[in-house]
Parts: structure tokens; sequence; C-alpha cells
């Protein structure tokens, strides 16, 4: 799984080639308005993608610059090939710095406080990339320790 920035969406390896996977709201892929989740990814500027990575070196660029990619809608088997103009943007993740980051995780109390069990691709704490599956979110609110999902007086 990438996440191909430029575009705001994430894609995979598949048998037959690149298929997006998820769509970050925002993202160029999104409003666009002709690029959905099983599409193929097929060209980059007229390049043939040959793998994810491949496709993520093509649309590499820099910001706010052309590019035209091909996709075949519903994936290789499935509909017409369009060509879809868009322009490289800064994707979200690179914009946040030191900001507080929205919960878009399966989350479990511990005897410590609150763990990521799975970080979901494509949410807020995915994007912000500081965390991962086994971080520890909370151990403590407004100064209060926070031990078993109940707030103490250690």
């Amino acid at each position: 799984m990438v996440l191909l920035r430029p575009l705001g969406c994430v894609a995979v390896d598949d048998d037959e080639g690149v298929i997006i996977e998820a769509l970050l709201t925002g993202g160029a892929a999104h409003l666009s308005g002709k690029i959905a989740v099983g599409d193929c990814i097929e060209e980059v500027d007229g390049v043939r993608c040959q793998d994810v990575r491949h496709a993520a070196d093509l649309i590499s660029g820099a910001n706010g610059t052309l590019l035209t990619v091909s996709v075949r809608q519903g994936g290789f088997e499935g509909g017409n090939s369009e060509r879809v103009p868009m322009l490289r943007q800064p994707a979200a993740r690179d914009a946040i710095d030191e900001e507080p980051v929205g919960v878009s995780a399966v989350l479990r109390v511990v005897q410590r406080g609150v763990k990521i069990d799975k970080v979901v691709p494509g949410g807020a704490v995915w994007l912000h990339g500081r965390l991962a599956d086994g971080s520890t979110v909370m151990t403590g609110i407004d100064g209060a320790n926070l031990v078993g999902g109940h707030f103490t007086a250690e």
C-alpha cells in the first residue's frame, strides 16, 4: 500500500497492475470526480505503470504542475480507459506539523492508558504518520492519570 501524495490516493499492486484502494477527501483524484476506488492506474503522462512504486515515481513532481493519469474504471476488466488531467497537490500528511490528530484508529483500553490496535489507512492518524499500531495514545487527561480506563489521582 502506497500513498500517492500528489494525487491524494492510496494504491496497491495487484496481479494485473496498480489499483486505487482509497481516495483522500480533497485530494486531486477525489476532486477530479473521474477516479474511484477500484480503478486501475494504467499510465502517467503516457508512460505505462509497471507497479505502484513506479507509479509513485511517475506521479512525483512539483506541486501545482499538470499531469495526466490514464485510469481504467472498475479495474482491469472494468469499463473504459480515460485520461484524467489534474494538478499535483501537496498531501495533507505533508502539511501536518505539530497539530493535534483526530482519531481514525481501532483503540483499546489497557492497564496504563489507551493504545492503538490498528491504524486505519487513509485516516487522520495514518496521514499524520507519527503513530503506529501499538502506540500508546493516552495516559492521562487534564493532569489526571488514566489507569485501566479510569481516572486516578496517582
